[in-house]
């Protein structure tokens, strides 16, 4: 089962606001726990889909290289 588009970019969207902001914006503690708990998440994901988040976050890092250098795929395991 592939992930729908949209809500790829969603999840891709949340992460880097997590990953991103500072610790005014979000508690820096608050910030990994959640993105440790969604990446606890998406491991349970089938392997289509993980590919898909993958496919898509590889799309919207060639157009924003803050993206890549955020380490999403990698924080998220989606990396084998």
């Amino acid at each position: 089962m592939n992930l729908d588009p949209a809500i790829a970019r969603a999840i891709i969207e949340l992460a880097l606001f997590l990953e991103l902001s500072d610790d005014d914006t979000v508690d820096p503690d608050a910030a990994v726990s959640a993105l440790e708990g969604l990446a606890a998440n998406l491991a349970s994901a089938s392997p289509e889909a993980r590919a898909s988040l993958l496919q898509e976050l590889n799309a919207m890092s060639s157009s924003n290289p803050e993206i890549a250098a955020a380490g999403l795929a990698e924080g998220l395991g989606l990396l084998d």
